[in-house]
């Protein structure tokens, strides 16, 4: 079995790796993030940072999802970090995303990073049908 600093280790190391899966299962529940999970929130920033646009999006969406259910004193501890991750997710919205899929959960990633609790929440209904929008 893996630990989790292992995971981040690999995860750290190649931004398609299958450690991604286990930094998620770890970090995030059926929508929410656990609050204690803002505690990656530097090291997401740092990764993010050595990956190309195109192969941060997925990083950068789970830190969004952090930074969303993140308590105040986490947002203002890591708001640095929440800046940058904020500022890559946008160089990859620059591109388009790489799917339109992907494209609104990089939307909803800067939302999250906001701190809008309604739409860095839910924007993703779009995705899944459930708004229908052109």
């Amino acid at each position: 079995m893996t630990s989790f600093q292992e995971a981040l280790d690999a995860a750290a190391d190649d931004p398609g790796s299958s450690a991604w899966d286990l930094i998620w299962q770890e970090s995030c529940h059926q929508g929410t993030c656990d609050p204690a999970s803002a505690v990656l929130l530097p090291w997401l920033a740092r990764t993010c940072a050595i990956f190309r646009p195109q192969d941060r999006e997925r990083a950068v969406v789970l830190a969004g999802f952090i930074a969303v259910d993140a308590d105040d004193k986490s947002r203002g501890l890591y708001a640095d970090d929440i800046a940058t991750l904020r500022a890559l997710t946008l160089e990859c919205l620059s591109s388009g995303g790489s799917s339109d899929t992907m494209f609104v959960y990089l939307q909803q990633a800067v939302l999250g990073f906001d701190g809008d609790e309604v739409w860095g929440k839910e924007l993703d209904r779009i995705n899944d049908g459930e708004v229908d929008v052109q």
